[in-house]
């Protein structure tokens, strides 16, 4: 794509740690974007509400979508994992890129040789989205890794500093052959390098390969350096 102004995109998220965290990494790795925030802080009560994302949830989501393209958006990504599977739907509607979260990441490490991986998540409705986005990459990929879903709601109460994170996730982690984890959640990735060296495992998240991502779709070069 070429622009004659600089690209928007507009990130749709369920809580300002996201907004945070995603604006963080565009600043790193596609700088020259306009980022666009939309807010709805109760996407996750309502997925947790109905049992998913089907229905209100799912229309909820692209009644946004529909919000961001119509104000001028070039594109859309989703910074909340449990809303994932809105974007197979999404894509069907509009002919601008709309991406998940972690769909990079993920394809990132289906595609790195390990074995058995670790996704991790501290809210249980990004746990299903999660398993089967990297169930079916794993699967057109050809790839024999073995991914478990590792939830840790007690690190959903801990606040916002890592280290209290990580002590929380540890026990989850360690003695079950791990080589390998994945953060299932935009606000799990300042834990990232401290539960790395925890752990002495790559671990890898989301926000800043989605930006990459990101950049490679919208002005077709991509970003030094790899997921993260």
């Amino acid at each position: 794509m070429s622009f004659a102004h600089e690209p928007l995109v507009a990130m749709i998220h369920a809580n300002t740690t996201a907004a945070r965290l995603a604006q963080q990494a565009f600043e790193k790795a596609f700088p020259e974007a306009g980022v666009w925030h939309l807010l709805d802080d109760r996407l996750l009560e309502n997925a947790r509400a109905t049992g998913g994302i089907q229905g209100e949830p799912q229309r909820r989501m692209l009644r946004l979508i529909e919000h961001a393209f119509t104000g001028g958006a070039d594109a859309v990504l989703l910074t909340c994992s449990a809303y994932g599977p809105v974007v197979e739907v999404a894509r069907k509607l509009w002919d601008r890129p709309v991406d998940r979260p972690d769909e990079a990441v993920f394809r990132h490490v289906v595609e790195g040789g390990f074995g058995r991986v670790a996704v991790l998540a501290s809210v249980a409705p990004a746990v299903d989205p999660a398993m089967e986005q990297i169930r079916a990459l794993a699967e057109r990929a050809g790839s024999g890794v073995q991914a478990r879903a590792v939830l840790c709601e007690e690190a959903a109460d801990t606040g916002d500093a890592p280290e209290d994170v990580v002590s929380a996730v540890l026990p989850r982690l360690r003695g079950d052959g791990f080589d390998a984890v994945v953060l299932a959640q935009y606000s799990l990735s300042p834990i990232a390098d401290p539960l790395g060296r925890s752990l002495g495992l790559p671990v890898f998240s989301g926000p800043r390969a989605a930006a990459r991502r990101m950049r490679e779709q919208l002005v077709g070069a991509p970003a030094a350096g790899g997921a993260s």
